[in-house]
């Protein structure tokens, strides 16, 4: 990761969300890309989707059952033909009206939830941030003024809500082992801000 202590040294930018997102772009490695993850909020969105469903799905069922146990035979034709089930909701038929409105409503979000489900899914598989990073990037936000106030200032406290956006290359055991004794050692000039290892 870039050594974000050295950043603050050379900014040349705006105050609160400004300079946060200059931190963010500056580092070059992008490790500092760590958002929350709204992991409760996702479930909760998930699970209104799945009961705006449910109710669609029971609207179905009931006008299936309304069809099964009405001798109609234009009823029994709307659950048959597509065809005339579209006329009769051309004509304003209520019922072939209230069915072709339910069919719509159902491809909308049913399409909704399953990009959601999807969504997820990835979200899911994304890594949390490394902790060197995580430090780095908590440090450089609180000092010696945070950067950020309001519910903001605090967004990356809870790590089990982080995630990070890079996808963390597979170090072995000696860069591992190099970083931890010297975190910031920097490349080349101090200008390049590149991490050794």
């Amino acid at each position: 990761m870039n050594d974000i202590q050295n950043f603050a040294e050379t900014k040349d930018h705006s105050q609160g969300f400004a300079e946060a997102s200059w931190l963010l772009a500056s580092d070059v490695d992008s490790e500092s890309f760590i958002f929350r993850r709204f992991n409760r909020l996702s479930a909760r969105n998930i699970l209104y989707l799945q009961c705006e469903l449910l109710a669609l799905e029971e609207r179905l069922e009931k006008f299936d059952r309304v069809v099964d146990r009405n001798i109609d035979t234009s009823l029994q034709e709307f659950a048959r033909k597509w065809e005339r089930l579209l006329a009769q909701s051309n004509e304003g038929e209520p019922r072939a009206v209230n069915m072709i409105a339910a069919v719509r409503e159902l491809r909308v979000k049913l399409r909704e939830y399953h990009e959601t489900l999807k969504l997820q899914s990835e979200r899911v598989a994304m890594h949390p941030p490394e902790r060197r990073a995580l430090e780095a990037t908590r440090n450089w936000l609180e000092q010696p003024l945070p950067v950020l106030g309001g519910r903001s200032r605090h967004f990356l406290e809870d790590e089990t809500d982080l995630v990070s956006l890079k996808v963390p290359a597979e170090a072995d055991f000696l860069s591992k082992r190099l970083r931890a004794c010297w975190p910031g050692q920097v490349m080349g000039s101090p200008a390049s801000h590149r991490v050794l290892f």
